[in-house]
């Protein structure tokens, strides 16, 4: 026995050969350095280190050669012919005895394997046998003063092959098996010796079981199998069952994750040391001549055998769940993916994954788009390739659009990555000369490459050909095009074609933009398509070039009268052709026609109404009369034209021109009205002329005088009411606003008092309009140029043209003027005249004293009672 760390070496000799041994757990640790061995001998012997040396204990024996032992805790498990035996080397007893199973007989020379699981779990097994034994310590109670291990056995498994060795593994078993049960009943046939080779202790099934290659097996405790591998060992066709073992190191139990400092592995049972912390169990299969180190597969180990099996969704899954991994590693499973299928040709798959497999990687996206185009699948691809995060090179975009100009087919993929990818991730200029090169060598351009070639002038900033584009289209969005990037001055040639792809949507905009597109210009460009058609005899083409001509310059006249006055007399011959309803009131509006012109158009074509019109514009009312009367027989249109011409002498016309016809002389007293007096109507009516309805037309026409006669009379009396009413309003606004009041009595006036006997005070007297008092006052004491204070005064005319300087007096005399400042400021505009009085504010101007006599005799006036 060597040390492993130290120098120490002991050695100790049998008489018999030793066939199995285990170390006290402790060994190291405690002075005694006890051991366990056995044999041939059929002995368990304890050998202990004393005072005096080592000596041996026999602790069992009588049962045959020891197979096996193994030590664990205080426990020591071994093995002979007749079964397991567990001592318990604390209570210094054997504690458990559990025999051979009748099926581990079955293969007489198969050995025991016995495998501790810390202490507490004893796995065993023999032949086809394997039995499990959980390790009980019952308390001291009662009449038992001390406590009791035992062992319970709580699983016992059939299997169909030779186990050679079994250790736990997580909450499953491995177990080395060799041979199946079949194979081996097969093999061993009987023969002469037979009996022979099974008294020397070795069963027919076994001797005969050469050339079976073992296999490392998973099972759970409940005989299924989880897991298989065969393990090709050299020398494995000259080898028996028994020449195979199992030995296993388990990881040392962590007491943290007893704590719950850790997280045990899903399949380790509990207490177990995760192995990702680096404790992971190991199991050794031995052999006569070799040793496989078998350990449990880690991410890598998976994903390589997984790749082996071309199963690489679940490699992924692995790849990703695995946060530890190398990114490297997983993105050489996803281009092995990729790989795979492009390999497989499945191009729509591997296309449609590679956003999750090349993920941000610039590199290898551009590595696949090259792979992808190899593979001529680059139009699975382009969908998919990204724009940012990342952005790739030009040329890798390049290499993808121009995979796309060749193929007709394809054209319709390249205008879409066009519109979808940003102009700045690859060569424009490049791009767009290589699909006009492409243009140019094909006879028949697809509309499609046309929206190509046009979105890549567009992206230019090159309008006007992308514009020139569009035309040739046909494109309905090129009006909006026109609007969005101002290309209005390059409309006046383009008109035509304009019109072709959509006439509505054209004159629309011909229309709100005539500023920028000029009739002048639009105009002559149908004229010029009209022509044309016309020499080409498409009398078809050439009515819908006039018609298109005719709804231009009528949206144009709706929106704004005055554009294209020059083209009037031409609209006035499109009315007249295309809409007659129209044309009366564009009559009405323009003046840009010419009357001889439009009239004979009218009469070309029968309108009545519209020649009436302009007979009258003309100033040939007799025969416009004779129209209405002759052609219409409307009695009330006549009666409005008349109205409109405002020419009494028409009014005899018409009468004249009425009394030719019994009805027509009726219709004319029934609208009659008050515009002529019915009297002069009703003394012509020829005797005996038979009117329909003559009664009750004369009962209407008197019925309407008299309401007429009626209504005169009430707006009369209430015009007259609102002008008292408004005087007399004038009258206390004007009190109101002035409080007082310096009046001077004109000379005449004083004479005449003075002649009647009457006293005459003073010149002026003041007056308060509020309190209705008036006072005499001396002159010195009056404000303005006459006292102390100012008075400013202006006099107005009301006459329509200004007076002259020595104007005369007047009785439109409007005077402004201004009181001293204890009248607040008060501004007055008097306006007198026979029937109306006024007040208004306004500015004034200083006066002198000759206007003060003046001003004092319209002051008198207004106190006075003013007239009805």
């Amino acid at each position: 026995i060597n040390s492993l760390y130290t120098d120490e070496k002991a050695v100790f000799k049998y008489s018999q050969a030793v066939q199995a041994i285990a170390l006290d757990p402790r060994y190291g640790s405690r002075k005694t350095r006890e051991f366990v061995t056995g044999g041939k001998a059929g002995q368990l012997l304890l050998n202990s280190r004393g005072w005096l040396g080592s000596r041996d204990t026999i602790l069992h024996a009588g049962e045959g050669p020891v197979q096996a032992v193994q030590w664990a805790g205080s426990l020591v498990a071994w093995a002979n012919n007749v079964g397991v035996k567990v001592y318990d080397m604390a209570g210094h007893k054997r504690v458990a005895s559990f025999p051979h199973q009748k099926s581990s007989l079955q293969g007489g020379g198969a050995r025991c394997h016995i495998f501790w699981h810390q202490a507490t779990t004893l796995f065993f097994a023999r032949g086809f046998s394997i039995q499990v034994a959980k390790v009980i310590h019952s308390q001291a109670v009662g009449s038992v003063p001390d406590p009791q291990t035992t062992l319970q056995l709580t699983i016992q498994l059939e299997t169909e092959y030779i186990v050679s060795g079994l250790a736990p593994y997580g909450d499953n078993l491995a177990v080395l098996a060799h041979r199946s049960r079949d194979s081996s009943d097969k093999q061993a046939k009987p023969s002469d010796d037979g009996a022979g080779a099974a008294a020397n202790g070795h069963p027919p099934s076994i001797i005969s079981g050469h050339g079976e290659m073992p296999e490392l097996k998973m099972l759970t405790m409940e005989n299924q199998e989880v897991a298989s591998d065969q393990l090709k060992i050299e020398g494995y066709e000259s080898y028996r069952a028994q020449d195979y073992t199992l030995a296993a190191c388990q990881p040392a139990f962590n007491s943290a994750l007893r704590d719950g400092s850790a997280t045990a592995s899903t399949s380790g049972s509990a207490g177990e040391a995760p192995w990702w912390t680096g404790d992971e169990p190991l199991y050794y299969i031995v052999s006569p001549k070799a040793v496989v180190v078998a350990r449990a597969m880690d991410t890598y180990d998976r994903l390589k055998w997984l790749q082996e099996r071309c199963r690489f969704e679940q490699a992924l899954e692995v790849a990703e769940r695995d946060p530890t991994l190398k990114p490297a590693t997983r993105s050489e499973v996803a281009e092995r993916f990729l790989g795979h299928l492009l390999a497989t040709r499945q191009y729509v798959k591997a296309a449609a994954l590679t956003p999750d497999l090349l993920k941000e990687d610039a590199g290898a996206w551009e590595r696949w788009i090259l792979m992808f185009g190899h593979a001529r699948q680059t139009a699975q691809l382009a969908p998919f390739i990204p724009t940012s995060d990342p952005t790739l090179r030009s040329t890798a975009y390049d290499m993808v659009l121009e995979a796309f100009i060749h193929s007709t087919a394809d054209h319709s993929k390249l205008l879409q990555l066009v519109r979808l990818w940003p102009p700045t991730l690859y060569n424009l200029p490049g791009l767009t000369e290589k699909v006009l090169e492409r243009m140019r060598r094909l006879a028949h351009v697809s509309d499609t490459l046309l929206q190509v070639a046009a979105y890549l002038y567009q992206a230019q900033g090159r309008y006007d050909l992308a514009l020139s584009i569009q035309l040739r289209l046909r494109s309905p969005k090129v009006f909006d095009f026109i609007r969005a990037h101002g290309l209005l001055p390059q409309l006046p040639s383009r008109v035509p074609q304009l019109l072709r792809i959509d006439a509505t949507q054209a004159i629309h905009l011909l229309v709100e933009e005539r500023e920028a597109v000029s009739p002048s210009a639009v105009v002559p460009a149908i004229q010029a398509e009209l022509e044309q058609s016309r020499k080409g005899e498409d009398d078809a083409q050439a009515a819908q070039w006039r018609r298109w001509l005719h709804l231009y310059l009528d949206e144009l006249f709706q929106h704004d009268s005055s554009a294209g006055a020059e083209f009037h007399a031409l609209q006035v011959e499109l009315y007249a052709e295309y809409n007659p309803q129209r044309l009366m009131p564009f009559l009405m509006t323009s003046q840009a026609y010419s009357l001889e012109a439009a009239l004979q158009q009218c009469e070309a074509r029968g309108l009545v109404r519209e020649q009436v019109f302009l007979l009258g514009r003309m100033g040939n009312s007799v025969r416009a009369l004779d129209l209405i009367i002759q052609q219409l027989a409307d009695i009330p249109g006549a009666i409005a034209f008349i109205q409109g011409q405002r020419d009494d002498d028409l009014w005899e016309h018409l009468i004249t021109l009425a009394l030719e016809d019994a009805a027509m002389i009726g219709e004319l007293l029934e609208h009659l009205g008050v515009h002529v007096e019915p009297k002069r109507v009703v003394e012509r009516i020829p005797e005996g002329m038979a009117i329909p309805h003559l009664r009750e037309r004369l009962v209407r026409i008197m019925h309407d005088f008299r309401t007429q006669a009626s209504l005169r009379e009430g707006c009369n009396t209430i015009l007259s009411r609102d002008c008292i009413a408004l005087a007399q309003r004038l009258y206390r606004e004007v009190r109101r606003a002035i409080g007082q009041l310096y009046v001077k009595t004109p000379e005449v006036q004083r004479r005449r008092l003075q002649a009647a006997g009457e006293q005459v005070h003073a010149a002026w007297a003041k007056s308060d309009l509020r309190e209705g008092s008036s006072q005499p006052v001396d002159a010195s004491h009056l404000p303005g140029p006459c006292g102390t204070a100012h008075l400013h005064l202006e006099q107005r005319f009301a006459a329509p043209n200004p007076p002259s300087s020595s104007a005369p007096s007047n009785p439109h005399q409007v005077w402004i003027g201004l009181a001293s400042p204890d009248i607040a400021h008060a501004k007055l505009d008097f306006s007198l005249s026979r029937t109306t009085s006024r007040s208004r504010p306004s500015h004034s101007s200083r006066t002198t004293d000759e206007d003060l006599p003046a001003l004092a005799g319209l002051l008198t006036t207004i106190q006075e009672p003013l007239p009805g």
